[in-house]
């Protein structure tokens, strides 16, 4: 059913959660706030979209589920934040306001989500497709869940997310025995320059990379933007 504006609820979801560069001709969208999708029974929302796709697939693969499309796998990103998929296990379904699945080329692949910061990858260009997952904004309520006690919701600024840092101290190989992670350091706050023009950067490399692929993205003193995108071997 169409609103009086000619667009419907899913529709206008999409565009209030989902920035420019992560849009596409060739996305599938899945509406969890005006739409009934029977995942509460769901631990992992890749499970729940094996078999709603064509030409998705998902893996089991090193203790996590793995979205393939045409054959190779794809990023997935939360609130346009890519992750590993490690992190996808026990996320709650019910937090979820969005899901959409991209098949082919978008803008975001290559900027590692909104926003200005640096980023540094394994070589590998994500711009076959994507899997991305919205959260729930404040106020945002599924169609099939009622509040079983009286609530208020209190107006304020929604919480930041930090870039989840895989911690090596923790026993992480115990769980994951094959570190295949796409981003390996991702900075999005400012970051300032010496004299010599050197950022220090320090991360945990993957167990396959050869060669390294560096974004920058961000302006100058004067405002003029910045953007950088090479190799390193």
């Amino acid at each position: 059913m169409k609103t009086k504006r000619g667009k419907t609820p899913k529709e206008k979801l999409n565009e209030e959660l989902s920035s420019g560069l992560f849009q596409s001709i060739n996305e599938t969208v899945f509406d969890f706030v005006n739409e009934d999708q029977h995942a509460a029974g769901y631990t992992n929302i890749l499970q729940w979209l094996q078999g709603r796709v064509a030409g998705l697939r998902i893996e089991y693969q090193n203790g996590a589920y793995v979205p393939i499309i045409r054959g190779a796998p794809v990023n997935i990103y939360i609130d346009e934040m890519q992750i590993d998929p490690v992190f996808i296990n026990g996320y709650s379904v019910s937090e979820i306001a969005m899901v959409k699945v991209i098949k082919g080329f978008f803008v975001g692949a290559f900027g590692g989500g909104s926003g200005s910061g640096f980023g540094l990858g394994s070589g590998g260009g994500g711009s076959g497709g994507a899997v991305c997952i919205y959260t729930k904004k404040p106020g945002m309520q599924s169609m099939n869940v009622q509040p079983s006690l009286n609530s208020n919701n209190l107006k304020g600024y929604d919480k930041w997310k930090e870039y989840p840092q895989i911690n090596y101290a923790e026993n992480f190989y115990t769980e994951v025995k094959a570190d295949m992670r796409e981003v390996l350091f991702w900075n999005p706050f400012a970051v300032s320059v010496d004299e010599k023009m050197k950022v220090p950067v320090q991360f945990y490399n993957n167990d396959r990379a050869k060669e390294f692929r560096i974004i920058i993205i961000g302006v100058t003193p004067e405002g003029v933007p910045v953007y950088y995108n090479g190799k390193l071997k």
